[in-house]
């Protein structure tokens, strides 16, 4: 069936950080949607510029456009805007975080997504907004301590950039610089204890164990400056196996998280590195005020959850899903005008072959419910959805 556009693209939002009235405004656009999700490209990389990646991807949405029935005049205009950031040379250079491009009749957007999403294009009737709520819940704002045996590093990650920040007033980041002071303390020490005789720093003990004792001092006091940390972020360290267990064994602070970024933070790796890996262990925690929703649903009489696909997009589309759970990269195919009664119109594009999860999570969001994306392990009944519902 023909589809038409008639209203021109607004302009493009360059390099901003999505936000939930972002999506919900995306979730209430009509048909035809264009949605792609772009990784991060840097140029002379060898992984090909995003202008050649951009190119491609159109060609086929081009090719797809068609054999749904769309007007070619229609779909020039519709794929306009993407050509013409394709041509931007600023957009050629490269970009370090994630993007993701959102086209219909209407609007035409683009977002800076720091957690880098997975490549992928969808044209359909609604926008895959899957992705970008990951994005957004990638969770609050995190610390990363970047621990070896030369020094530690404190960073803080926030959904707009990642920084390295000072430790607390007292705190010591330097390892040999904290040798000394630990020897100097420990020496005073056991002079006293031995009533002013001769020094004594660690006993006969081996160099190694010297050397042990003063790394988990250290991490005692790096534990210390967390404790100190102003607010309640996690903190998430960075550090080999070796230096983790020391970390772990010797900290006692809330704060510290069980997931781990297991490297050397001194071994070559760059900030954005850091950045990119530190973000990958965190999206896999759920936020908070869905870990609530898991608990309602738990709690909630089979009157009031839905767990069957078909249920789900039908209670999504009348307003009654109050909350949506969805796994991580879930892709559940289906007619959706047939099980949501949707009436197709003269112009409007037919959803027959749609991700339902991504027409849920429209509807849902468009009635003003939640969607929260999900590692698959802590959904309901290992499902690809689950629902709780209004009434």
């Amino acid at each position: 069936m023909a589809t038409t556009a008639t209203l021109p693209a607004k302009p493009a939002t360059n390099g901003t950080i999505p936000t939930l009235e972002d999506v919900r405004a995306l979730c209430s656009e009509e048909g035809p949607c264009l949605s792609i999700y772009l990784g991060p490209r840097k140029a002379g990389s060898g992984d090909g510029s995003a202008s050649v990646r951009l190119r491609a991807i159109l060609k086929g949405i081009e090719r797809t456009a068609e054999e749904r029935g769309m007007n070619p005049t229609d779909a020039e205009t519709f794929l306009a805007p993407l050509l013409a950031l394709d041509r931007d040379p600023g957009f050629s250079a490269g970009h370090h975080d994630g993007l993701g491009l959102f086209r219909s009749p209407r609007v035409f957007r683009v977002f800076r997504l720091p957690d880098a999403p997975a490549e992928d294009s969808v044209f359909g009737a609604f926008f895959d907004p899957l992705p970008l709520l990951r994005s957004i819940e990638f969770g609050p704002p995190f610390y990363l301590l970047a621990l070896s045996r030369k020094r530690a590093r404190l960073f803080h990650a926030a959904p707009d950039g990642f920084e390295e920040v000072a430790f607390p007033p007292g705190i010591t980041a330097d390892f040999e610089e904290f040798k000394g002071l630990d020897l100097h303390e420990t020496t005073w020490r056991n002079k006293t204890s031995s009533g002013g005789g001769n020094s004594l720093t660690f006993g006969a003990g081996a160099d190694r164990d010297k050397e042990s004792k003063h790394f988990r001092d250290f991490c005692v006091a790096l534990d210390r400056g967390v404790n100190a940390l102003p607010g309640s972020d996690p903190v998430v360290v960075a550090a080999t196996a070796t230096e983790q267990s020391t970390y772990r064994e010797a900290a006692s602070s809330p704060r510290l998280v069980r997931e781990q970024v297991l490297l050397s933070p001194d071994g070559g790796y760059s900030t954005t590195q850091l950045s990119e890996k530190a973000r990958a262990v965190m999206a896999g925690r759920a936020p908070t005020a869905a870990l609530r929703a898991l608990d309602h649903f738990s709690n909630a009489g089979p009157a009031l959850t839905a767990v069957e696909g078909n249920a789900i997009v039908g209670a999504a589309s009348t307003g009654r899903v109050a909350h949506l759970l969805i796994a991580e990269g879930a892709k559940v195919m289906g007619d959706y005008d047939a099980i949501a009664a949707r009436t197709i119109w003269s112009g409007t594009l037919p959803a027959r072959d749609e991700n339902l999860a991504a027409a849920a999570a429209c509807d849902t969001l468009r009635h003003g419910g939640s969607v929260w994306v999900l590692p698959a392990d802590r959904m309901p009944a290992a499902r690809a959805m689950a629902a709780l519902l209004r009434y």
